[in-house]
């Protein structure tokens, strides 16, 4: 109970074994009463049910072993937290869920272990107009300059061109 308290979003992982569990219905329900933001995700072809039934859940993916790409990218978890962050910038600036999802996404930019990450949270800050603060600023600097999967995304130039034009900044 303390630790659905203490959460900012309720992320259900719903599936057949969600079903079956004895307790989940009832985390479920105090996530509800509690007017936590709910964000359920799909493990398999069970879709949420009950008191969470009117979300349209994100569905998570696994590749198959047999895919080229699977030992690169076996599945699309990146997707889905990505998914997560951009669900709380849909918030008003000043709510502690904005606030975090930006700082989250920011996090996510400057610890890209991928090219893929990288292109994909600078289209989100990029397109958005979010307010940075300094820090976040300078880690981003930071991280243009040091992350090799940062250096070398194609869409870097969009973000140098947001970050000099909407907050002035000299990037080399």
């Amino acid at each position: 109970m303390h630790a659905i308290r203490s959460a900012d979003f309720f992320i259900p992982l719903v599936s057949k074994n969600f079903k079956l569990s004895e307790y989940t219905d009832q985390e479920t329900g105090c996530a509800v009463c509690m007017n936590k933001k709910i964000i359920p995700i799909k493990l398999d072809t069970t879709n949420p049910y009950g008191f969470i039934n009117k979300y349209q859940a994100l569905q998570y993916k696994m590749k198959p072993r047999s895919s080229p790409q699977w030992y690169y990218k076996p599945d699309n978890l990146n997707e889905i937290a990505l998914s997560v962050a951009t669900i709380g910038l849909h918030y008003q600036p000043n709510t502690i869920y904005y606030k975090k999802s930006l700082n989250s996404l920011v996090y996510a930019f400057c610890n890209s272990g991928s090219f893929e990450i990288s292109n994909a949270t600078i289209r989100i800050l990029s397109k958005c107009n979010h307010q940075l603060t300094k820090e976040h600023i300078t880690q981003i600097m930071k991280s243009i300059a040091a992350n090799s999967q940062i250096i070398g995304a194609y869409g870097l130039g969009d973000l140098k061109n947001m970050l000099t034009t909407r907050y002035h900044c000299r990037i080399d």
